[in-house]
């Protein structure tokens, strides 16, 4: 009656050899799904238009200038930005480690909170409005060509399937 008895399965002799190999796999799943998120999206890694989103709060308006127009745009925008003195600490990159503080501080205190929100509000403010006053002295530049073209690569921009974005 050998059917009654069925030959035990083997058991691996390296279990850690499948724990490392799903690790393996994950990562790689990781990694590919990066380089294709980047890929995939609007414009991928390292595009003008990315990188003066990145640094001018001016969104579409920006996108649509032609490379060059966002390079200097982005090089006038960073180099008056460095030109503001602000307090020490008041950078708005630093202010959510203040945030974080402030929200674990004991005893907590809403009013530091809400100097905070303040504080990062008016250096976003700050940064927009620096942002706007440079994108409108070069459009002021363009020749009448110039802005029929960037008001064409603005048009094309806000509009996904000719249809306007909300």
């Amino acid at each position: 009656m050998m059917a009654d008895n069925p030959k035990p399965k083997q058991k691996s002799g390296w279990p850690w050899m499948r724990i490392i190999l799903v690790l393996s796999l994950g990562f790689n799943l990781l990694v590919v799904g990066a380089v294709l998120g980047a890929r995939l999206s609007d414009r991928g890694p390292g595009h003008g238009s990315e990188q003066i989103g990145r640094t001018m709060p001016i969104g579409a308006y920006g996108r649509a200038l032609g490379r060059n127009d966002q390079r200097e745009l982005g090089r006038a925008f960073r180099q008056e930005i460095r030109s503001r003195t602000v307090p020490d600490g008041d950078r708005l990159r630093q202010i959510p480690a203040r945030v974080v503080g402030a929200l674990i501080a004991e005893p907590y205190d809403p009013a530091k909170l809400e100097a905070l929100f303040e504080l990062q509000r008016d250096r976003m403010i700050e940064l927009h409005d620096v942002g706007r006053s440079l994108l409108l002295d070069r459009i002021a530049a363009m020749s009448p060509e110039e802005r029929a073209r960037y008001a064409q690569r603005l048009k094309d921009g806000l509009s996904r399937d000719g249809k306007p974005r909300p």
